[in-house]
């Protein structure tokens, strides 16, 4: 009985958490997609990317987003991010990008990611404990 108990507890958790984080990551990609889209343009704009270094991962959609936020969060942090073999973004672009837009919605978007975690970390401990039969 307890073990049953502690079992739904888990799938409870795995389950629901998954669920939210899928929908409040859809809902973050409906809502700032546009302003992601008007980001990667600026940078266009002033010769700093092309066009086709993130024309794959616009066109994934919600898989791309995801990607898309974590260059852009990663310029916000000034680190000098790799495009290809002899281009680089340097960390000042940051402050272009600070100038234009406002992306204080990236903290959000990255607890969400954090809570996808959790569940993914409850899944894990159901699974172990599972397979030591604990569960059983």
């Amino acid at each position: 009985m307890m073990t049953d108990i502690i079992e739904l507890t888990f799938l409870l958790i795995m389950v629901s958490s998954w669920i939210y984080t899928l929908v409040v990551y859809y809902v973050y990609y409906r809502k700032y997609r546009a302003e992601l889209a008007g980001v990667f343009q600026l940078l266009i704009d002033h010769s700093i990317i092309h066009f086709e270094d993130y024309y794959f991962y616009e066109q994934l959609g919600v898989p791309g987003f995801g990607y898309r936020v974590s260059i852009i969060s990663m310029i916000l942090k000034g680190r000098r991010i790799p495009i290809d073999n002899k281009r680089w973004i340097e960390p000042e672009v940051g402050e272009l990008i600070r100038k234009h837009y406002d992306l204080s919605w990236i903290r959000g978007f990255y607890r969400n990611g954090y809570l996808m975690g959790l569940g993914l970390g409850v899944g894990f401990i159901y699974a172990l404990l599972d397979k030591i039969g604990f569960l059983s």
